[in-house]
């Protein structure tokens, strides 16, 4: 009402709209002048609401931000802008170092699951594989990562080979793991993001990507062992969850070249997602095995070290080979290489360096690798 211009104000109304609360309010104004006039009016009161009611003003005097970035909505802000305003750094950058917060990289064998049951760690065999994970523990902790978008496999918990989706999604508000029949204990079921699943779905479909979308999907060892090499022995798991399966089972599998523009489309989705939420990619599965038919016990040290090579600086030298020959070369059950090309992909186009490796031989009958990789 201290705004030049402004003689009053009535029909103040407040609605909600996805995420934010909307104010709507008639103010009056002369009714002889210009339309020039009166925009230039209005434009004024929101600049005095604004600088009377800051965001950052309320929060610095206790207020809650989870209902302040809801209140911010009032100004046309989101919880992103209210963050680069805290951080003193361009919407831009605020949300760049969001999505920049790293992939993390593991195999899943269910043999490391006994492992960690049966409490083999320091034992000879394992000490070398398990070493690897002290640098993960490290950045995990610093990251302090939210949300986990995770590409992996199901191995028959979920689908079979009557039914083998090549992409699917999950959109489920909690994630459970069940019996697959390798002696293992059932891990602690995952909190799903459903917010965030359907942001990235309606973004895929829209990119023209045919995946099928499940609001229940059962976890195995592929996504559950991860989460136990990563955060040991914690009540509850830190982080919730979107989870991808992709297929690396029954033929025809997806190519290389798709998982890559896949995990891309996924980059793009959370570029454009309103959350403030520290997010962290994970791939799991591989490295070269074999389980099966003459060559069982197969693995390829040298593929392996090419994969890994170019996994962070040059992904698409990784999806030049036909699906065919990365099987060749991999192993049948190699092929889980494409859940690690998905979640490179997600990292984004632009250049990643990798910031810690272990590779051993073998894990059970499997080459055993773990990664870790930040945005350059």
């Amino acid at each position: 009402m201290t705004t030049p211009g402004v003689r009053g104000c009535h029909n103040l109304r407040t609605r909600k709209m996805g995420d934010m609360l909307m104010v709507d309010v008639h103010i009056d104004i002369d009714a002889d002048i210009t339309v020039e006039a009166g925009h230039a009016i209005i434009q004024s009161a929101e600049e005095a609401v604004r600088a009377r009611h800051s965001v950052l003003g309320m929060i610095a005097a206790g207020g809650n931000i989870y209902y302040l970035a809801k209140l911010a909505g009032i100004f046309g802000l989101n919880v992103q802008d209210v963050g680069s305003m805290q951080t003193g750094v361009s919407v831009a950058s605020f949300k760049a170092m969001l999505l920049a917060q790293g992939a993390y990289f593991t195999s899943h064998v269910p043999a490391i699951g006994g492992a960690i049951h049966k409490g083999l760690q320091q034992e000879p065999y394992w000490k070398p594989f398990f070493d690897g994970y002290q640098k993960v523990h490290e950045w995990l902790a610093q990251v302090k990562p939210d949300v986990a978008i995770v590409f992996n496999n199901d191995h028959g918990l979920n689908f079979f080979l009557d039914k083998m989706p090549t992409f699917a999604v999950g959109a489920a508000e909690e994630y459970h793991n069940a019996d697959e029949g390798w002696g293992l204990p059932l891990y602690k079921p995952f909190a799903g993001h459903t917010e965030l699943s359907w942001h990235i779905i309606n973004s895929l479909v829209e990119d023209e990507f045919d995946i099928t979308t499940c609001q229940k999907m059962l976890v195995d060892h592929a996504l559950s062992i991860p989460f136990e090499l990563a955060w040991p022995d914690v009540e509850a798991w830190p982080v919730r969850i979107v989870p991808f399966a992709i297929n690396t089972v029954q033929h025809p599998l997806p190519s290389a070249r798709r998982c890559l523009a896949l995990g891309q489309a996924v980059n793009k989705a959370l570029q454009s997602w309103r959350g403030d939420e520290r997010i962290v990619i994970i791939g799991t599965g591989g490295l070269s095995h074999q389980l099966d038919g003459e060559r069982a016990g197969f693995i390829n040290r040298d593929y392996d070290t090419f994969f890994m090579d170019n996994l962070s600086v040059a992904p698409a030298a990784l999806t030049r080979a036909s699906i065919n020959e990365i099987v060749r070369q991999a192993g049948t059950q190699g092929g889980e290489v494409l859940n690690w090309i998905a979640a490179r992909g997600a990292l984004g186009a632009g250049p990643v360096h990798e910031i810690h490796r272990n590779y051993h031989i073998p894990i059970s009958n499997t080459a055993a690798a773990t990664m870790l990789m930040e945005p350059a």
